[in-house]
């Protein structure tokens, strides 16, 4: 079933508008950057058949890896977890239903210089230009495109505010905090609107980074479950 997710998401990337992604290749190659191919999500294998599907969304896509091999090996290998990865895992064992049970994508789909020094090289600075925001979020307009094909239970996006202009009219933000661990972290409830029109549960927070990882994964688990 992950196959017939993968191959309607890539025929959708396939349809989207070239001029659009031109033009982000554009940006970047004048900024002398290099800039990924678009990322698939990640999506487990028992994704369909729960009655929670959670979709964990973050900001920019980081590397030029497969997410659907980098999952694999970030939820079930024995290498470095990434506190992206690692906290969704938690949460997902929660929720029971695994990481096999869970979709993972990102705002922006592409990746901006992930081989330059100190750029996108996993550390929490996002450096996507605002028109590659633009771009993909709101021109091609991929994520929703996603949540369409995935039609996930729940929607987690992992963004703090830095996209919250981009979110507009999707979700409403009012920048409310809750405490977790000794920080504050944003937590925004609500309802996501879908092109379908259909409603689904959101929660807007801030990234897991440097978070106490055993209240973050409650706090989300709780909130999926009430």
């Amino acid at each position: 079933m992950v196959n017939t997710y993968v191959s309607e998401i890539k025929r959708m990337h396939e349809k989207l508008d070239k001029s659009i992604c031109e033009d982000c290749k554009s940006i970047c190659s004048k900024k002398n950057e290099k800039i990924s191919p678009i990322f698939f999500p990640y999506v487990g294998e028992n994704y369909r058949k729960g009655k929670i599907r959670p979709l964990f969304v973050g900001k920019n896509a980081r590397g030029f890896v497969d997410y659907q091999e980098f999952g694999q090996g970030q939820f079930f290998g024995d290498g470095r977890k990434y506190a992206f990865w690692s906290y969704i895992a938690g949460i997902a064992n929660n929720l029971g239903v695994h990481p096999d049970g869970v979709a993972i994508s990102n705002l922006v789909k592409c990746n901006n210089s992930m081989e330059e020094e100190g750029r996108n090289n996993g550390s929490s600075k996002d450096f996507t230009p605002d028109q590659l925001k633009v771009n993909c979020i709101q021109k091609n307009k991929v994520i929703w495109e996603e949540i369409d094909i995935l039609d996930p239970t729940h929607v987690i996006l992992f963004t703090h505010n830095y996209y919250d202009k981009y979110l507009k009219g999707f979700i409403a933000l009012t920048n409310n905090t809750v405490a977790c661990g000794m920080k504050n972290i944003v937590w925004d409830e609500g309802a996501l609107k879908s092109r379908k029109g259909t409603s689904i549960q959101c929660l807007r927070t801030s990234h897991p980074e440097r978070r106490k990882k055993e209240d973050f994964v409650k706090l989300v688990s709780e909130w999926v479950n009430n």
